[in-house]
């Protein structure tokens, strides 16, 4: 029936239906029980409508007709932080889409590897697998699945690493740190990234680029005044870091 159906040339309806798993225990998460009414259905019209990749082509517009309510791009950002990442002005990612229907991606697996293939054509892929990419330290064997745990936990936890800039700056600002012989231990780059993750992605990139810039070991407010000199309060801190900094390098913790 079905090849009589294509010799007619009509497409079957059926083989084109995207077919993909859901998450039944959703509706006990506090997370999406704490979701006002509209933006559950919202979430589950995202997980419906994104690419088999876990991307958004962004329609606020179609949303909005869809479901019946009108919603606002800024609103949509701030209710879902830290569950969807803005690719570009065109383009929404939902990380924990590809995490949850895929598991860890493989280029030898074909359906794995169009995932790939079209994150890396957007610039995404290197900084949603390895959020801390240099940063690993050797390990054996056995300690593997643990070091992968942690990334996906810090996947999650800091957010900007979505955005390719942002995980390019990081990376220049650990080569910095490698140069002047003070490679950071993993302590002391998640203390830099909650440092970095209280600004907003463009002034955390700028915070990254003046230490590169300063050969820095740490990450410090952008300067306020016109002069370009810090104020006062900005010299204490940078002046209290120098002395944390100095403190954990004789414990050879930093």
């Amino acid at each position: 029936m079905q090849k009589k159906i294509e010799r007619s040339g009509i497409k079957c309806r059926r083989c084109a239906i995207a077919k993909r798993l859901t998450e039944s225990r959703k509706w006990d998460d506090p997370w999406f029980r704490r979701l006002p009414h509209d933006y559950k259905i919202l979430w589950l019209y995202l997980l419906d409508k994104c690419s088999h990749s876990g991307l958004y082509q962004v329609d606020i517009d179609a949303m909005s007709f869809n479901i019946g309510k009108t919603y606002k791009e800024n609103d949509i950002l701030s209710v879902f932080k830290g569950r969807i990442s803005v690719v570009n002005n065109e383009k929404w990612l939902i990380p924990n889409f590809i995490k949850f229907q895929y598991g860890e991606l493989e280029e030898n697996n074909r359906v794995h590897f169009s995932v790939i293939k079209e994150l890396k054509s957007l610039g995404v892929y290197k900084t949603l697998i390895s959020p801390l990419k240099g940063g690993k330290a050797m390990v054996k064997d056995k300690d593997k699945n643990k070091v992968k745990v942690k990334e996906d936990e810090m996947s999650e936890k800091y957010t900007h690493f979505l955005n390719p800039k942002f995980g390019e700056a990081f990376d220049s600002f650990l080569e910095m740190r490698a140069s002047i012989k003070a490679k950071p231990t993993q302590r002391a780059k998640e203390l830099i990234l909650d440092t970095l993750h209280k600004h907003d992605i463009n002034t955390a990139i700028k915070m990254l680029e003046k230490s590169i810039k300063s050969s820095w070991k740490d990450v410090f407010p952008l300067k306020d005044n016109k002069d370009g000199r810090f104020t006062k309060a900005q010299q204490r801190s940078i002046n209290s870091m120098a002395e944390l900094d100095a403190e954990l390098a004789e414990k050879g913790e930093l």
